[in-house]
């Protein structure tokens, strides 16, 4: 039968019977509609340690759905050359999908806010290199600048993330 192992009536440890979540055969229990029966996740254990067991977390294998860990790396590329090219013409940060409630800061060196943009990334809203508060769609020299990235995980916890860029003509 789907989801059991005749050696072994609880195959993900959680003290339930393969056989009782699989019961219905032609839609056994899938807590978190990820696509892996609750009979092959477990309800102990968290594979991408972001604080929710795998049977009740739609991605078991990444840190960052549906909430940040210490294991969640932001990745992004280091370089934006907004040259029409359409190869890092913007600061794409993709792992903000699923933070829409987020706000990203742009500084140069010497301290100064170029560009700030709340729910970054929805409806356009990128860094093109041209700045924004007081250096209103003005075209930013190159150079090096720091980012500071907020948004909050499920429970509202504040999350900051912070780095550099090189902005390259």
């Amino acid at each position: 039968m789907l989801g059991t192992d005749p050696n072994n009536k609880d195959t993900d440890h959680d003290n339930i019977v393969d056989l009782e979540e699989v019961s219905n055969i032609l839609n056994p229990i899938d807590t978190d509609s990820d696509g892996v029966i609750d009979a092959l996740e477990s309800n102990i254990l968290d594979k991408d340690d972001d604080g929710l067991v795998d049977q009740i977390d739609v991605d078991d294998n990444d840190p960052c759905v549906p909430d940040i860990s210490s294991k969640c790396k932001i990745e992004f590329t280091q370089i934006v050359n907004p040259n029409g090219d359409n190869i890092n013409d913007i600061l794409k940060l993709e792992f903000l999908k699923n933070y829409p409630s987020n706000k990203v800061s742009i500084f140069s060196k010497s301290g100064k806010v170029v560009f700030s943009e709340e729910n970054y990334g929805y409806n356009k809203k990128y860094f093109k290199g041209y700045g924004k508060s007081s250096f209103l769609n003005k075209k930013l020299p190159a150079g090096v600048y720091f980012y500071i990235i907020e948004f909050h995980d499920k429970n509202g916890k504040l999350i900051e993330k912070s780095g550099y860029f090189y902005l390259i003509y």
